[in-house]
């Protein structure tokens, strides 16, 4: 496996139409490159924490919300977890 990071400067993209569309030909450049088997985009790699929201739950409602635990986030294409070869 070989993961890369790619950061599109906003000044260039402004929005994420142009972003997506610009990911997506990217994408498919890399998938056509003889010998890639599978190739994905994924806001970030697992067990990584670059994004983290907290979280709370109805059941447990917290007086302090500084002491909410943390979830990673991770914004990934359908066949992330088939590329990575994660079992679901």
């Amino acid at each position: 496996m070989i993961a890369g990071m790619v950061n599109l400067p906003r000044a260039r993209y402004p929005g994420s139409e142009l972003t997506r569309v610009t990911l997506d030909q990217l994408l498919a450049k890399v998938r056509a490159i003889p010998g890639v088997q599978s190739a994905t985009l994924g806001s970030d790699l697992p067990i990584c924490c670059n994004e983290q929201s907290t979280i709370s739950f109805a059941s447990r409602p917290d007086a302090d919300p500084s002491k909410r635990p943390l979830l990673n986030v991770a914004v990934v294409d359908p066949e992330y977890f088939e590329t990575l070869q994660i079992r679901s």
